[in-house]
């Protein structure tokens, strides 16, 4: 974050980063529940839930570290 945003303009978009973030995990929780009720009681699709989130932000931690972040 500190070398993509300007010395000015890091606090606005850091508080910008976690929001967003804060707000999408908020219903983390819920989309397990009911992945498992989805599921009659199997954890298995809630543990996918996970693991496609963990692919996802490892292809951006990926991407990122390319292209020197």
């Amino acid at each position: 974050m500190h070398s993509m945003s300007t010395t000015e303009e890091i606090g606005k978009n850091t508080g910008i980063m976690s929001g967003v973030a804060n707000f999408i995990a908020a219903f983390v929780p819920t989309a397990m529940g009911a992945l498992i009720t989805f599921g009659h009681g199997s954890y298995a699709y809630a543990f996918a839930l996970l693991i496609v989130a963990f692919l996802i932000a490892a292809f951006c931690g990926l991407m990122l570290t390319r292209k020197g972040y």
